[in-house]
């Protein structure tokens, strides 16, 4: 009997796999290697050993056509795209939004602010809660923060930098520069 005798896998399937011819290796001659095609066109080199067990069933595409499956609506873990964070803030899913993360998801107090202005809030810009409490993203106890200011700035400077904030935030000065409780009594 003869023990050296190579098992001829050509034609065979395994997973994904079809087996094309026997692959000899210059670095590893003595494993017995198997030039195979992946159902999705793509040539590999596999380990024979790897086929008959079942560990590689295709060239990778299997498993990302299975993660595309479990990802999203499809996933156990799927929340209705709404995520609540540790820290109290409240996540929601919006691929399209320009503030929203590099996974497409928005703080739910950034979406309402932005829902309010019209438009996605600047870098400069923050929404802050004003009772503290992070989930709480209704608009009324929601305020925009402007934290582009200047530190340490000449007070001529800062009369300029006053009037950049009029002119992007009130354009038409329609709004009284002093509330009526900050005004000097008139003698």
């Amino acid at each position: 009997m003869e023990r050296n005798r190579l098992e001829d896998m050509t034609g065979k399937i395994f997973g994904r796999w079809t087996v094309l011819s026997h692959h000899i290796d210059k670095i590893r001659p003595r494993q017995t290697l198997w030039k195979c095609v992946c159902q999705c066109g793509k040539e590999k080199v596999v380990h024979a050993e790897s086929l008959k067990k079942g560990i590689s069933k295709s060239c990778g595409c299997l498993r990302s056509e299975m993660w595309r499956k479990r990802s999203g609506r499809l996933s156990p873990r799927w929340k209705g795209g709404v995520m609540r964070l540790p820290s109290g803030y409240v996540k929601i899913l919006g691929k399209t939004h320009a503030n929203a993360d590099y996974n497409g998801y928005v703080f739910e107090h950034v979406l309402a602010m932005s829902k309010h202005l019209g438009r996605p809030l600047k870098e400069e810009e923050r929404v802050h809660h004003k009772d503290g409490d992070r989930s709480n993203n209704d608009l009324s106890n929601l305020e925009l923060w402007y934290v582009g200011h200047p530190y340490g700035q000449r007070v001529n400077d800062l009369i300029g930098f006053a009037w950049k904030i009029i002119s992007q935030y009130d354009p038409q000065h329609k709004r009284d520069p002093l509330p009526r409780r900050a005004r000097s009594p008139r003698l």
